[in-house]
């Protein structure tokens, strides 16, 4: 009988542990309703209708620049 009561506590404990968890839902942005800026021929970035383009594109490098690293890549000749 205590052990039947402790089998039932246990799963009602682990119901409501179950009910408390929720996941965390990120809503995506519409990029129908954004403006797309090229940085180059395989990366876009998207900003809102009224921002100024160039300026997204110059902070978009100046973050690839202070991380130290070069996000776009050069392309450089085959020597053959």
């Amino acid at each position: 009988m205590i052990k039947t009561i402790q089998i039932s506590i246990l799963i009602i404990k682990k119901q409501i542990i179950m009910i408390e968890k929720k996941q965390n839902n990120f809503k995506t942005p519409d990029i129908t309703k954004m403006q797309e800026v090229v940085i180059d021929g395989r990366t876009k970035i998207y900003i809102a209708i009224g921002a100024d383009p160039a300026e997204a594109r110059n902070r978009y490098l100046a973050r690839a620049e202070a991380k130290g690293k070069l996000l776009i890549a050069s392309r450089k000749p085959v020597v053959a």
